[in-house]
């Protein structure tokens, strides 16, 4: 190596190295003896295998072997085992021939900064959580379309009668209805419709119990005249003690006429208050729970129901069950979808959107919007001074207390990255938002947080605040900015305090 290429490589403040074809080290620069954690009297003659984590060495042997063979290799990223802790590392190499035509591989690698590796971890995280999402919608669309073809099978092998041909397409309009939409509430609601309409009965009504067995009319379709009973709350003990345990079997019960068949006397007066004559209930299971009753009500006269009613409720009493599942496992995937793992606040994407919906919301209305960046002091050295697991409680405990104080529907709480939090407040002028970040001060100063590394002795925040009435002109990214500018000066005027964006 000539002088003037050897004092660049030693100057190079990337660790820099030069192998044999087979990868022992000959050469390395200052920032590389720093990077692998020896001299290069140490490092000399050691295969650059023996400072890369375990799992990855085969994948080094991998690339140096392709090295022989081709021109160029794109860079690619390696962890490597420094004296204290892995570090992941950008690697870029190639394979040259010396003028004696000796081939030698040089090396250069790149150690990749915490905020790259948290990109790349919540990118890789929001990829899985998606990918999740879709595996269990296709199975449920797998389950329907199995259910369909089970209907259409059954079809086939009886001679339906006018009734019965109309039942079936009930059950299928339902079915691809649920197949199709996962808001429960409105397939609920037009469901039961349905049902009442198609039974020529009075009052069908979706029944949901609650934890303690007591429950409330979660749905209801009714007959002009007749007595509405939705959002009635039901506590009747009888009820509770005679005919749970049967309904969670799958019992089926159904009366003629409340008068004359043997039920409690409780009961029976309970069905009067509702101005039953006839009843016929179903449970509705999900994954065998029971999560309600199905329940159509006859009202002006007693009413024997038919085994084709018995079963068309049934029926329908399973589709509800599909769609309860499907609604719930919707819901809970949409939530870790939006939700923060660690600190339970909302995460990056569901701020992101929230922050474009916000927008145009505000910009149709000419209200303000305020956005808050907020980043907890010295983070690096409390976890440093005090370990991983207390900076993960230490990030619960102010975003508990930050979700504390803006508790209005409307307002937002997300992690934002790292220990930087942002709070978005529509309909939020400066002066109301600064007052409120005086009570969250207040509030984590009474937290009382140590932290020996801090200026102040307990754990402090820094906050950049920002209004503005959202216009064409602008974008959010520009309220975003501008809160970063002033959360940056907050940071240069020593921290523990709320900055404004100056002119």
């Amino acid at each position: 190596m000539s002088d003037q290429y050897k004092k660049l490589f030693e100057l190079c403040s990337e660790a820099c190295l030069i192998t044999t074809a087979d990868g022992r080290v000959e050469e390395a620069n200052e920032a590389a003896q720093n990077l692998l954690g020896g001299s290069l009297e140490a490092l000399c003659g050691q295969h650059l295998s023996q400072f890369v984590v375990a799992a990855e060495r085969s994948r080094l042997q991998q690339r140096l072997a392709y090295m022989a063979t081709a021109a160029q290799i794109p860079a690619w990223e390696m962890s490597f085992q420094t004296a204290t802790q892995p570090v992941r590392v950008q690697v870029n190499a190639d394979c040259i021939a010396t003028s004696q035509g000796q081939l030698i591989v040089c090396w250069c690698l790149k150690k990749l900064q915490e905020s790259q590796i948290i990109s790349e971890v919540m990118r890789q995280s929001n990829q899985a959580v998606d990918a999740a999402i879709h595996a269990e919608t296709q199975e449920l669309k797998r389950i329907n379309r199995a259910l369909q073809q089970k209907i259409k099978i059954l079809r086939r092998q009886r001679q339906l009668t006018q009734q019965e041909l109309s039942q079936e397409r009930l059950i299928d309009t339902i079915s691809q209805r649920i197949y199709e939409c996962t808001e429960l509430d409105e397939i609920l609601d037009t469901t039961v419709a349905q049902v009442r309409l198609f039974l020529r009965t009075d009052r069908v009504v979706l029944y949901r119990f609650k934890p303690d067995w007591s429950g409330t009319v979660a749905v209801e379709s009714v007959s002009p005249g007749v007595m509405p009973i939705l959002y009635t709350h039901i506590e009747e003990s009888c009820f509770r003690d005679g005919y749970i345990s049967l309904y969670e079997q799958g019992r089926v019960r159904a009366i003629a006429d409340i008068y004359t068949a043997e039920i409690d006397a409780c009961h029976l007066e309970l069905l009067r208050g509702f101005g039953v004559r006839a009843n016929l209930v179903v449970p509705v299971l999900q994954e065998g729970r029971l999560w309600g009753l199905l329940i159509a009500h006859h009202c002006r006269s007693p009413r024997c129901w038919s085994e084709t009613e018995i079963q068309l409720l049934s029926k329908i009493a399973m589709q509800f069950g599909i769609a309860v599942y499907q609604a719930e496992l919707y819901e809970h995937w949409q939530t870790l979808a939006t939700m923060d793992g660690l600190t339970g606040v909302a995460n990056r994407r569901r701020f992101d959107h929230y922050l474009e919906e916000c927008w145009q919301e505000q910009q149709t209305r000419g209200s303000t919007l305020t956005l808050i960046l907020a980043d907890i002091d010295f983070f690096k050295q409390y976890n440093d001074c005090y370990g991983h697991p207390a900076g993960d409680t230490c990030l619960k405990r102010v975003a508990s207390t930050i979700q504390s104080v803006f508790r209005r529907s409307q307002d937002l709480v997300a992690r934002y990255g790292g220990e930087e939090f942002v709070i978005l407040l529509p309909d939020t002028e400066e002066d109301a938002a600064v007052e409120l970040l005086g009570l969250l001060r207040r509030r984590l100063q009474a937290l009382a947080i140590q932290h020996q590394e801090s200026h102040y002795g307990y754990l402090t925040l820094s906050f950049g605040l920002a209004s503005m009435t959202p216009r064409l002109a602008i974008a959010p990214t520009d309220l975003l900015n501008l809160a970063d500018r002033a959360l940056y000066q907050a940071k240069a005027q020593g921290r523990n305090r709320i900055a404004l964006p100056t002119p």
